[in-house]
């Protein structure tokens, strides 16, 4: 794998990266992904029959806006392996843990669950064309297809249809948000040992915080254009992207390597979120 060049700083987490070039990333994925999926709450399918044709046009609006923010703020990254990894954040689904933020905003989670399960559906579908396109055809689409199937699209189909079952289960349903929670620290530190600082994550940074500034944005023109009632959850849904799938996208199409600013997106975008949610709830200003 290369490494970013001008290494100044010796690896974040040297074990964690021998952890990575064994396949960690993608094996911490599949069950953060069944787990996530399993706390879906029911009613998203109902919701994505009842409002097919308004969230069709959210999704394919935040497709193209995000996928080609992604692109614009990835040029100011001057090394093209963390860049990449920019990338894989226009092809990224909406985060699961903006189920929760849309609850604590008073929206609408049964959109959220709707909006979440189909974008991570269309990621899987287009990440790896999309990313061949922007990255100058440098990938092999097929191969990154094929890996996003078996570590993303079977594990949500998996927790999907497992709903029922561990929800009688008193043991599988107390376990669902610790097993997630750790699925996330443990993603976080594995891709964090893929960094290696630099001078080119300052550019990284700031690619990263434009990022988020242009899919906020876009989450708030998009939410507009629907249902006042919809509108936290479009909002939210649209401007927080899935870090972990993220990573294992990048981990597939580039290599491990181009995680690496993955998870500084999962720490800014989640704090980021919070504050959303709860300028959101907020009973003195009115929703978009």
């Amino acid at each position: 794998e290369t490494r970013a060049s001008g290494s100044v700083a010796p690896d974040v987490w040297p074990r964690g990266r021998t952890a990575v070039d064994h396949g960690a990333v993608n094996t911490v994925l599949v069950i953060l992904v069944l787990a996530s999926a399993a706390s879906v709450p029911t009613g998203a399918g109902r919701r994505l029959r009842a409002s097919a044709r308004r969230l069709a046009v959210v999704l394919v609006l935040s497709t193209v806006v995000l996928g080609a923010g992604a692109w614009v703020v990835s040029q100011l990254v001057s090394d093209r392996v963390p860049a990449h990894g920019v990338l894989a954040l226009g092809v990224a689904p909406t985060e699961i843990a903006t189920i929760a933020l849309t609850a604590l905003a008073g929206g609408e989670v049964a959109v959220t669950a709707a909006l979440l399960t189909s974008s991570t559906v269309i990621s899987v579908l287009i990440a790896g064309p999309v990313l061949a396109f922007e990255a100058g055809g440098n990938l092999n689409a097929s191969r990154v297809l094929v890996d996003l199937t078996l570590i993303v699209a079977l594990p949500m189909l998996v927790g999907l249809v497992s709903r029922p079952f561990v929800a009688r289960s008193k043991g599988a349903t107390a376990a669902r948000e610790p097993m997630s929670m750790l699925a996330v620290v443990v993603l976080v530190a594995l891709v964090a040992s893929q960094v290696h600082f630099t001078r080119s994550y300052v550019g990284v940074a700031v690619a990263l915080v434009c990022f988020i500034a242009v899919s906020t944005a876009s989450g708030y023109a998009i939410a507009r254009l629907g249902p006042a009632d919809e509108g936290t959850a479009i909002m939210l849904s649209t401007s927080i992207r899935d870090f972990a799938i993220a990573s294992g996208i990048a981990t597939s199409a580039f290599g491990a390597a181009a995680a690496g600013p993955l998870g500084l997106y999962g720490l800014l975008v989640i704090g980021w979120g919070a504050l959303l949610a709860r300028w959101k709830r907020d009973p003195t200003r009115a929703s978009p």
